[in-house]
This record gives structure tokens, sequence and C-alpha cells, in this order.
């Protein structure tokens, strides 16, 4: 039964496709796979919760960053708090780089880790093609475009995984997905959590942002020894170039 369950895991990672074709096969897989064995999505989603530290390189975790992976775990089913670092006064070297924490099941976490570790290496080629086709130099309307770009990505992940659980109760196989909730309840019961909310102008270029970020393709990798991010990121642009003649 734990294979089935295992299974039934990958498919529900495969089902937040942005690939329409390949998100509803694999949601339909999972469904029939729940039905016959008779397996609830409360059933798949009783592991432990753990905590997971990312140490990225930045001081102070950019609003761009943070808002990404807040939005990448809430889709995922988990919660996510930060903590900025220090930087040396003198030699402006790092003695403590910021941290990403992130709250939730194992396979929720490296399905998390999976989909920002491509968004991230997208967004930062993105700006920077944006910025010199643009002819920008203003920090607010880069700022506000990076944001859009996490906006547009964000709505793509979403309805995809909206999708999947319209499918799902329509099936009347699970209750409402709660484990955000239950990651959240585990981390403040020992924790005290701050809110900072990210400044940035929605301008013309956060409505750009949105529009580019809206065709970016974060496909699950179906081949199990395929899931290097950079190695799909490098097949990518491989295929475009091969499109483009």
């Amino acid at each position: 039964m734990e294979k089935i369950k295992s299974k039934i895991e990958k498919l529900l990672r495969l089902s937040l496709s942005d690939s329409p074709h390949e998100a509803t096969n694999a949601a339909q897989r999972a469904i029939e796979l729940m039905e016959k064995y008779n397996i609830s999505r409360e059933d798949i989603d009783k592991h432990p919760i753990i905590f997971k530290e990312i140490e990225i390189n930045y001081a102070r975790v950019p609003g761009w960053v943070r808002t990404l992976y807040r939005n990448i775990a809430s889709i995922n089913g988990c919660y996510m708090v930060w903590k900025d670092g220090i930087k040396g006064e003198i030699s402006k070297s790092f003695v403590r780089k910021a941290k990403i924490i992130l709250i939730g099941m194992k396979s929720d976490i490296e399905n998390i880790d999976y989909y920002v570790n491509i968004l991230i290496k997208r967004i930062k080629e993105k700006a920077k093609e944006f910025k010199k086709t643009c002819n920008f130099t203003d920090r607010q309307m880069m700022k506000s475009y990076r944001m859009g770009l996490v906006e547009g990505c964000y709505k793509l992940l979403l309805k995809a995984s909206q999708t999947f659980n319209e499918n799902i109760k329509n099936n009347a196989l699970v209750m409402v997905d709660e484990r955000c909730a239950r990651a959240e309840k585990f981390y403040k019961q020992n924790h005290v959590v701050r809110t900072v909310a990210t400044d940035f102008v929605k301008c013309i270029c956060y409505l750009r942002g949105i529009e580019d970020g809206s065709s970016f393709s974060v496909n699950r990798p179906i081949n199990e020894q395929d899931t290097n991010p950079l190695a799909l990121e490098l097949k990518t642009s491989e295929n475009e170039r091969i499109k483009r003649g």
C-alpha cells in the first residue's frame, strides 16, 4: 500500500504541470488509484512535519524572493518564514547568510525546492533581459517587474493546482486540503512570527512582469532520472534553439 501511496504522491506533483495534457492525465490517474484502493488525500498527507533551512546569498531576503517562496509553499501545502543575515561592516562578506525556512511534509518541501530553483534562475534571466531591452536604470521599476514575474508564474501554478482540486472534489475523495494550516500551527507553537509588507509600485512594469511570468514553463519531469532543475533548464533552452532553427 505504501508503494501505491508513493505513486499517487508523484502523480499529484505532476498534476501541477502547466502542460494541460500532462496535468490532466496525472490527475485522472491519481483519482483512479485513489478510488481503486479507497485512499483519500488525507491518507496521503499523513506524514510528519519537518523544518528545512535554506541559506541564500543575501544579507536581507529580497521581497520578490520571499514572495516567491511563500507563494510556491502555499500551493504545496507548506508554511514559510525567513531570517535575514548579517554582512560585515568592513569586508562586506557574509557574517551570516539569510535563510528561508520551509515547514511541511518532506515530499512537499522537495517539490518547492524544485520549482523555486527553476523560477529564481528564470526570473533573474528575464529581469536582466528586460532591463537591457528597455534600458531601465530605475531600481523601483525593476523591483516591480520582478514582483510581476513572481505573480505571473504563481497564477500559472495556482491554476493547475485548482484544476486538480476541483477534479478531486468532484469525486468526493478528500476533505479540504489543510496542510498549510497544519504546518503554520506546528511552527507557531514555539516561534514568534513577524510580518513585513513587500513595498513595490503596481506600474506598467509590474503588469508586464505578470504577462511574462505567465508564459514560464515549469513542467515537472516525468522521468525520475531527470529531476535536476539545471538539466531541465538546459534541455528547455536547447529545444528552444532547435525550434528557432
